[in-house]
């Protein structure tokens, strides 16, 4: 499936998306939002989180497939289980 450059375009300029990019740590609720709006949209993406271990920060990825060729891959290492402040 190839995603629409308009619908993709429309989702990266949305507050929610912009969101997530400038904080940190990531809320769990703004990660919810983002996969919300790919569900919404039909944009096809996966979402994977690796555990942190004495190595290495724990790290929750979201790719999204732009085209087969095409990937957008963003991930995350300062995660917030909750949503408080």
């Amino acid at each position: 499936m190839i995603v629409d450059v308009n619908d993709l375009t429309s989702l990266l300029a949305t507050e929610t998306f912009k969101c997530i990019l400038d904080t940190e740590p990531l809320k769990f609720g703004q990660y919810m939002a983002i996969i919300t709006l790919l569900t919404k949209k039909r944009i096809p993406f996966d979402t994977t989180y690796t555990p942190g271990n004495r190595r290495k920060e724990p790290e929750l990825t979201l790719t999204v497939y732009i085209t087969p060729r095409t990937t957008m891959v963003i991930s995350f290492s300062e995660l917030s289980l909750t949503d408080s402040k």
